[in-house]
């Protein structure tokens, strides 16, 4: 009869290198929602802008908890409303996240007619901010998204190499021990 010593540490080290990985994965989806928010605010088109409450109403979401949209500060007679609406749409969203088994990330806006806006495509709009238009999020994410996979391509790429190391050293250790 046979038995493997030191078996047991290698298995907690690839659970402890699967959960890695994940959360590395969520902070690349958290580094790729921060180039796409960067980018509606730096590169047309911009999001567009009255009383800032559309840019204010920016989330980003993941099962590690709200990363951006926690208290965002409203403008004008309907910010209490606007703050309502918010606080809904972030627990539901905090809630489609945590119940993924995968790494998950949710962006987007809160505002209540931010889709309306962003699909003004056909409308002869003067838009009060100064190249900001229609499609701004879409636009964002397109531009970027060579730079999203990258983002968390690199998250990734730092748990498998931290966590290879430790399991092939605990790997080299184990031991087959004949019984008799």
């Amino acid at each position: 009869m046979a038995t493997t010593r030191g078996i047991n540490e290698v298995l907690r080290s690839l659970r402890s290198a699967r959960n890695n990985i994940k959360n590395k994965s969520i902070q690349g989806l958290i580094k790729s929602a921060i180039l796409v928010r960067q980018s509606t605010e730096k590169e047309n088109p911009l999001t567009p802008e009255h009383l800032s409450n559309l840019v204010h109403s920016f989330f980003v979401t993941t099962p590690l908890g709200v990363h951006d949209g926690k208290s965002p500060a409203w403008e004008g007679k309907s910010g209490g409303e606007m703050e309502q609406h918010h606080s809904a749409v972030i627990s539901k969203m905090e809630s489609e996240v945590a119940s993924s088994k995968e790494p998950a990330m949710i962006m987007g806006y809160s505002a209540n007619y931010a889709l309306w806006v962003h699909e003004m495509v056909d409308m002869n709009i003067n838009w009060t901010r100064s190249g900001s238009g229609p499609k701004w999020f879409e636009k964002a994410i397109s531009r970027n998204k060579d730079k999203m996979l990258k983002a968390i391509g690199h998250e990734i790429k730092i748990a498998l190499t931290k966590n290879y190391a430790r399991t092939k050293m605990l790997s080299e250790r184990t031991e087959i021990i004949n019984i008799k």
